[in-house]
């Protein structure tokens, strides 16, 4: 997951929402949509908030996805911090959590806008994401379902190569500066906190 700190709401939520009732077409073709779509895209820069793939094009790249779905909590649609982007892709994140239907509490999932990813996850070198910890271990694992991160062959295989990548890395008894120019050089690439977790570093 990547982590993001959320900014104040881009527009009255409260106007939107009087203005178009619902989230259907005729708001998703709006400005204010677009608006929207355009912050939490940058804030997250250029991310998804789930499996951290860098999203090259905002339009047609991802969507403005709920966190806990409208139709659990119609509530809620209108509410800026149940607000991510998210990729397109099927087989994982959002379109996967909401094509299947999978039952959970929104409390369970972790938040990367409030909460640290990398306090409740960890990887290996064959590409599994797993638990931290045990203290972590329920909420952790309800994120990595509903959202598919680990049986998403996709992802596995990017994490297991990024692994490959790190090892390669490691044989060369990097020093500290060594680690810290590599990771910076790894900025904007796909991924990036799996970098880090790998070298046993902390993002800023």
């Amino acid at each position: 997951m990547h982590k993001f700190i959320r900014s104040k709401a881009p527009v009255n939520f409260t106007r939107v929402e009087q203005k178009y009732q619902r989230w259907d077409r005729e708001l998703i073709n709006s400005e204010e949509h677009t608006i929207i779509g355009n912050a939490l895209y940058e804030q997250q820069d250029h991310y998804c908030a789930y499996c951290e793939i860098k999203i090259e094009e905002m339009q047609g790249g991802g969507h403005i996805e709920h966190l806990e779905r409208r139709s659990d909590n119609p509530q809620r649609t209108f509410d800026w911090n149940n607000m991510f982007f998210s990729c397109n892709n099927l087989d994982s994140c959002g379109k996967f959590k909401d094509n299947q239907r999978l039952k959970y509490d929104v409390k369970d999932i972790v938040d990367p806008s409030r909460e640290d990813p990398a306090d409740f996850f960890t990887f290996d070198a064959l590409g599994n994401v797993s638990p931290l910890n045990h203290s972590v271990e329920h909420r952790a694992l309800e994120t990595i379902r509903i959202f598919n991160l680990q049986d998403s062959v996709r992802l596995k295989r990017k994490r297991a190569e990024i692994a490959e990548t790190v090892k390669y890395f490691l044989e060369s008894s990097p020093s500290e500066d060594d680690i810290t120019e590599f990771l910076t050089s790894l900025t904007g690439q796909d991924y990036i906190s799996v970098y880090y977790n790998m070298l046993n570093r902390r993002m800023a």
